[in-house]
This record gives C-alpha cells, structure tokens and sequence, in this order.
C-alpha cells in the first residue's frame, strides 16, 4: 500500500466497525445518533462514534500488520475473529461490543461502573 491506500484501508475498517457497532446498539435498544462525547446534529451515528474509539487501535494494528496482503475480504474476516479482553475474559469481538453495551446500559440504569474493554496485542488472532 502506498499512503492512500493504507488511508483507504483505515477508513474501511473504522466503517467495518462503525457498521457492526451500529446494528448491536440498535439491537440493545439504543439510538445510534444520540452520543456521549460525538454530538454533531448531522451524524446519525454520535453513539456508534464513541463506541468505535475503544476498538479503533485493533483496526489501525491490522491494517499496519497486513498492510502487503490485505484486501477488502481480509479486513473484514481479521477483524471479524479478533478477541478482546472484557472484565478479564476473552471474548470475540462481537460478543465483547454487546458486553461492553450492556455496561453503559448499566452505568444509566443501576448506577454501576463501566467496564472498558482492552485490546492487546497478543490476543489478537490471525
């Protein structure tokens, strides 16, 4: 990849998990355009945008790792079967946002405290 292209690739991999972040909040009962930190009136995806920032650097390492070989389909699957640690367990990727979700939904319901997930290098899986 020359600089645009591991630009493209970032890119494409923040809305990987923009798109997969988004449909787990609309399932939990959220409204992706009602953010936390992200409050632009003309972004229908505030909440979607604060969610992404924990798991961001995981998509910056893939594609830095994977910059010689990677494609559209590749991102996707590495991205797709990556672990995160979540209260000291390890969960895949997906099963860590509805983890993380739950927390917030927790923190505004009964007053508990948010845990945030941790990306590790060494537990990423390729």
């Amino acid at each position: 990849f020359d600089e645009d292209g591991i630009n493209s690739a970032l890119n494409y991999g923040y809305m990987i998990l923009r798109a997969i972040i988004s449909s787990k909040i609309v399932a939990k009962g959220f409204h992706p355009s009602l953010g936390l930190h992200h409050k632009s009136q003309f972004n229908a995806y505030n909440f979607s945008d604060d969610i992404i920032e924990v798991f961001r650097p995981m998509v910056d390492y893939l594609v830095y790792m994977y910059k010689d070989i990677l494609n559209e389909v590749k991102l996707i699957l590495l991205v797709a079967q990556q672990k995160v640690l979540f209260n000291n367990k390890k969960y895949d990727f997906f099963q860590a946002v509805d983890y993380y979700l739950d927390s917030i939904r927790n923190y505004f319901v009964k007053d508990e405290e948010v845990i945030i997930p941790t990306l590790s290098v060494m537990d990423y899986e390729y």
